[in-house]
């Protein structure tokens, strides 16, 4: 009955799956079901949005996925975490210019002593950026 042990136990399997190991999908699958209830138990809380995001990115149901990222960022538009992993998703899909921009907006909102995730996803984008672009078979 405890929105933050939902959570705990979907990260906790989210990471287990991101091994990349045999039954990973299932492991996800399993995540997005603790992650669900905790938005039961607390729905005003966007960590769990995020979580069933992570895991649809991972599972590569990248609409889906997006629907969790906004939902995420209505519970809390303002918070740095929420900002930079909208800006993960973006990663997620290939599209880096997007992403830039989230991390950017990550950066105005984070503590001075707290910018891991948008701080180092900038640094890969930087470089992702500059690559020419993939060519299109014809």
């Amino acid at each position: 009955m405890n929105f933050e042990t939902t959570y705990e136990m979907g990260d906790s399997l989210r990471r287990l799956s991101l091994q990349g190991l045999k039954g990973y999908e299932q492991l996800a699958e399993e995540a997005i079901k603790w992650f669900q209830r905790g938005t039961s138990l607390n729905p005003y809380d966007p960590n769990c949005q995020l979580g069933i995001g992570m895991c649809l990115d991972w599972l590569g149901r990248h609409d889906e996925a997006a629907r969790h990222f906004e939902e995420a960022r209505k519970l809390d538009p303002n918070d740095f975490y929420v900002r930079a992993y909208q800006g993960w998703h973006f990663v997620q899909t290939g599209d880096y210019s997007m992403a830039r921009q989230w991390f950017e907006r990550s950066l105005k909102l984070q503590m001075a002593w707290h910018k891991p995730i948008a701080t180092q996803y900038l640094s890969i984008l930087d470089a992702k950026l500059q690559e020419p672009p993939a060519s299109t078979p014809k």
